[in-house]
């Protein structure tokens, strides 16, 4: 392993990484396991040689207290002698030299109990100090990302065939024969309004709304053509509003799809596509 990486673990248990370099190197322990047992490695290390420096501390305040406690008997009126052996039990409990056997057996219990609780103490903070430092990636957060993903796909899916049907022509079905002029003999005037309806889908196929609503209301006023004319003049209107006067057409197709009978077969294709291209022409701001 190059110096260059073992001054990257050493910074990362130093805690001089910023949050995308942590989140970047901690990918890399968790892919690499000769990586991941140099940085435990390191980072026991670490934490025996915290804990001997305190252990160094901690003995050279008990050195400098101990000869601040002997200077303090040894300036007083009476010899050191003297005072210490008017004062040996005091001054042994204070040092921790016991004198009787009573008190040697309490020492050895306090020191085991304390030596106990010590090793203890010490594996937790151990571990819970390890786990700060590098934790793996839990379980949670690997079931989280799919379903992240699967929803963001979801939406995208929804949001694209949202903007086709929104942009996409509307397909002019055929009607049935024995509802068009196809089983009925039309006079001249009726013959008129059928090329009217036929110049009305043309125009709707080219984009021109406005001609192709002005077209299919003629027919509707008209009623003399067979039902097939009047019922798709009804349902195209409502697409051709649907581009600029989304209100009124949902207006006009709620009152279509109610409807128990009616001659145009439109299918759930088209019930969709009208719908999308009414609430497209909302998003876009047009409103009447």
């Amino acid at each position: 392993m190059n110096p260059v990486t073992y001054e990257k673990i050493e910074a990362y248990l130093a805690r001089r990484l910023s949050e995308s370099e942590r989140k970047k190197f901690e990918a890399e322990i968790s892919s690499d396991v000769s990586l991941k047992e140099v940085v435990v490695s390191m980072q026991l290390l670490r934490k025996i040689t915290e804990r001997n420096l305190t252990r160094s501390k901690i003995m050279t305040i008990h050195n400098a207290k101990t000869s601040e406690w002997i200077k303090v008997f040894t300036d007083g009126e009476e010899g050191f002698v003297e005072k210490a052996t008017l004062l040996t039990p005091e001054v042994n409990s204070i040092i921790g030299e016991p004198t009787t056997p009573d008190q040697k057996l309490a020492l050895q219990e306090t020191r085991l109990t304390q030596r106990i609780t010590t090793k203890t103490t010490l594996k937790t903070e151990l571990a819970e100090e390890e786990a700060y430092e590098y934790e793996e990636p839990s379980n949670q957060q690997g079931r989280t990302l799919p379903i992240i993903l699967s929803v963001l796909g979801l939406i995208l899916i929804v949001g694209t065939l949202f903007v086709y049907f929104a942009k996409a022509p509307l397909i002019v079905r055929e009607g049935n024969p024995l509802l068009t002029a196809q089983s009925v003999t039309l006079d001249s005037t009726q013959q008129v309004y059928l090329e009217i309806y036929d110049e009305g889908v043309q125009v709707l196929k080219e984009g021109n709304n406005l001609a192709a609503i002005a077209h299919f209301d003629n027919i509707i006023s008209f009623g003399r053509l067979p039902g097939y004319y009047t019922d798709a003049s009804r349902f195209l209107s409502s697409a051709a509003f649907a581009q600029q006067q989304p209100n009124k057409a949902g207006r006009l197709f709620s009152s279509i799809i109610s409807r128990k009978s009616f001659a145009y077969p439109y299918t759930n294709e088209d019930k969709i596509q009208i719908w999308c291209k009414i609430y497209w022409a909302k998003m876009m701001g047009f409103n009447d």
